[in-house]
């Protein structure tokens, strides 16, 4: 299992697209990827 984190509001229908291989959740601590729309570093 893959964990994802959203730095922002991601849909949730294109979340969906990840599958049954990744969880989302922006609590966990040890994330594979980052997820995010449009922002400003």
């Amino acid at each position: 299992m893959y964990n994802i984190k959203t730095l922002n509001k991601i849909s949730p229908i294109g979340l969906k697209r990840f599958g049954e291989n990744y969880s989302i959740d922006n609590d966990e601590n040890e994330t594979d990827a980052i997820v995010l729309r449009s922002f400003k570093m």
